[in-house]
């Protein structure tokens, strides 16, 4: 049986892995499947960008990310590709000192619209209507921008950003309470947004 609670063990229900291996140096890569039928992995060091053939377990090397830098827990979307799926991503966040957004579509990196300024720790949704809203975020691990280990935050790091369909950023309102390390956003089937999460404040 499938496992239920936290308890349970997967009995006579194998799992399928690929043939190969992703050589990511750091953690937490952001993983695609596009319209193409491949998975597309987007590491936080620049040159760890892969593309992998379920199929076949083939593994392409994708061109370096071309901000250069190592992206301190960013966030990445598909972008909307109509009835036959997306075929690119947008890399964002990550580098409080670059407000600049970085779209990978069939091979190739471009750079697109900028947000207001850099941000780490955050979280970015798609959402129904095709635009993004970036919710979260924060100056550096554990630090709201007055420090570490202080839970008073920079109030810009509270804001939201919102990208029309156009590409461009907007701000929105600011949160309530600053969230950073380990905080998530998942979009409801109402269309609502439940935002949780972060190491340091230690509520939801």
């Amino acid at each position: 049986p499938l496992p239920v609670e936290k308890s349970d063990r997967p009995e006579n229900s194998p799992v399928e892995r690929l043939a190969t291996t992703a050589p990511f140096s750091t953690d937490y890569p952001h993983l695609f499947a596009l319209n193409d039928g491949n998975v597309y992995a987007f590491g936080r060091t620049p040159a760890e960008q892969w593309s992998f053939d379920p199929a076949t377990g083939a593994v392409g090397v994708l061109p370096p990310r071309p901000d250069g830098a190592v992206r301190a827990y960013g966030s990445a979307v598909p972008l909307p590709g109509g009835p036959g799926g997306p075929s690119s991503v947008l890399v964002l966040g990550g580098d409080r000192t670059n407000p600049n957004t970085y779209e990978y579509s069939r091979g190739q990196w471009s750079t697109r619209q900028p947000r207001a300024f850099g941000r780490t720790q955050d979280d970015t949704l798609l959402m129904p209507d095709g635009t993004l809203l970036t919710v979260n975020g924060s100056y550096d691990v554990r630090d709201y921008g007055n420090g570490l280990f202080n839970p008073e935050s920079d109030l810009k790091y509270r804001q939201v950003e919102i990208r029309d369909a156009a590409g461009n950023w907007r701000l929105g309102p600011a949160q309530r309470l600053p969230r950073g390390y380990h905080s998530n956003a998942v979009l409801l089937p109402d269309g609502r947004v439940m935002v949780t999460g972060d190491e340091l404040q230690q509520l939801a």
